[in-house]
């Protein structure tokens, strides 16, 4: 990559920042039917392959039970759905 340092800097700190969030949204989505399938418990003690178990209930515990970022989903959900059906 040439250009500017600051450019460069902000391009690949935006691509790192969309790939782990991409990444932690379908993690969310397999919890959620692992969740609905076999109930909470069993989806909290068996993550994906490519997450560990202690990773994977710190994902559960601190980010998608956090009211917090909860409130932010839903608003982040909602105006995606405005904009979509629009």
């Amino acid at each position: 990559m040439e250009g500017d340092p600051t450019y460069v800097s902000k391009a690949v700190a935006t691509k790192c920042g969309r790939s782990l969030s991409s990444h932690t949204y379908r993690l969310r989505k397999k919890y959620l039917n692992l969740k609905s399938a076999k109930g909470e418990e069993y989806a909290r003690s068996h993550p994906p392959p490519e997450c560990d178990l202690e990773k994977w209930k710190n994902l559960i515990d601190k980010k998608w039970n956090d009211t917090n970022w909860l409130v932010n989903f839903s608003y982040v959900y909602l105006l995606l759905t405005i904009t979509l059906s629009s």
